[in-house]
């Protein structure tokens, strides 16, 4: 994205975080000035913003998070056979049909995304993948390491 286009961006973010609205922009101006010409993605930005090194905290992932849960409260000592029951067995709520992730990408963002946020990447042990032209309706994106180095 080149400056200019950024500048626009910025611009049109609000200048505080107005709680009163139901929906609450999740960047202002000033988040924003922060996190330009870090080298940092957002999302590896808002992180390191919320917990730090987070050593100490325990993340369950969305996508096994049943499984995760029941570490958790195995670590912490909470497990129960009804608990254990009672996540595992649940029927799944809220969820939505969507295509393949990799098909919101295209081969330049994907890329940038591996450069920005690979603190986060790396650490959860994610890895961009290519889904098979079915779950893509037909195309499958080519998607590679970047080949740029993660900018400090």
């Amino acid at each position: 994205m080149s400056d200019e286009k950024l500048d626009l961006l910025i611009q049109a973010l609000p200048e505080n975080f107005n709680y009163q609205k139901k929906h609450i922009s999740n960047v202002t101006k000033d988040v924003m000035g922060k996190i330009r010409g870090s080298g940092l993605g957002l999302y590896t930005f808002r992180f390191n913003q919320l917990f730090g090194p987070a050593d100490d905290v325990f993340f369950c992932r969305v996508e096994s998070l049943r499984s995760d849960l029941m570490a958790f409260f195995e670590k912490i000592g909470a497990a129960s056979d009804a608990l254990r029951s009672y996540v595992l067995d649940l029927d799944k709520k809220n969820t939505s049909e969507h295509r393949h992730y990799s098909t919101y990408y295209t081969p330049e963002l994907a890329e940038l995304v591996l450069i920005r946020d690979r603190p986060l990447i790396e650490r959860f042990g994610y890895a961009f993948e290519q889904a098979s032209s079915a779950e893509n309706q037909g195309t499958t994106p080519f998607i590679e390491e970047p080949h740029n180095q993660l900018i400090n």
